[in-house]
This record gives structure tokens, C-alpha cells and sequence, in this order.
């Protein structure tokens, strides 16, 4: 049985995996000094709460191809 989605006011801090249906509202790409990239973005759950999110460098490959702004 897969879990139910939660929204962003139901996060813990130390889980692992979170099941949520959020939208993309603002996406950009930070270039470091070192050359290395990582991803920042705001996401909205469906009641409309929105957070800040940071992806780390060795995995910008893999969002930058699933990621699309203003999408869910």
C-alpha cells in the first residue's frame, strides 16, 4: 500500500522519502565558482503553502530532465 500524499505543513524533519503533489512555481539554475550546478526552486502544495528547495550538485542531472516550471 503506497502512502498517502501529505502537504508541506505535514513535513518532518529526519523522513527519508515524502509522497507529494506539488506544483513548480519559480525554478533557476546557480552556477558555482567550482563550475558544479545545483538547482533552487519554490514549490506549492494544493492548499498553497509554498517552501524554498535546494537540490544537491551530483543530482542536477537527473532534475534538470523531470523538472518543469509552472507544472505539477
Amino acid at each position: 500500500m503506497s502512502r498517502p500524499p501529505i502537504l508541506i505543513k505535514d513535513l518532518v524533519k529526519g523522513y527519508r522519502v515524502w509522497k507529494m503533489l506539488i506544483r513548480l512555481v519559480e525554478l533557476w539554475v546557480v552556477k558555482e565558482k567550482s563550475e558544479l550546478q545545483h538547482l533552487e526552486m519554490v514549490i506549492q502544495d494544493s492548499k498553497g503553502d509554498q517552501i524554498y528547495v535546494t537540490t544537491q550538485n551530483q543530482e542536477f542531472n537527473d532534475w534538470t530532465e523531470q523538472l518543469t516550471e509552472h507544472e505539477s
